[in-house]
């Protein structure tokens, strides 16, 4: 995990960062209404690269059927 600063400014809006395994929070406070907003980060795999994988694992199964 990469050490991020506890709290960036992020057009003139504070944002309070939190990263956890495999995501990454940015909280902050709505001034007018008071509830707490939370945006939640998560890296997810292109459509491509899931393709490319699918692919991969389909090849290796139809391949072990083969050679059984």
């Amino acid at each position: 995990m990469s050490k991020l600063p506890g709290k960036v400014l992020i057009n003139d809006v504070e944002y309070i960062v939190e990263e956890g395994l495999g995501h990454m929070k940015l909280r902050r406070r709505d001034p007018v209404s008071g509830m707490k907003v939370e945006n939640v980060f998560i890296p997810v795999p292109d459509s491509r690269e899931r393709m490319v994988n699918f692919k991969a694992k389909a090849a290796q199964l139809i391949l072990e059927e083969i050679t059984k």
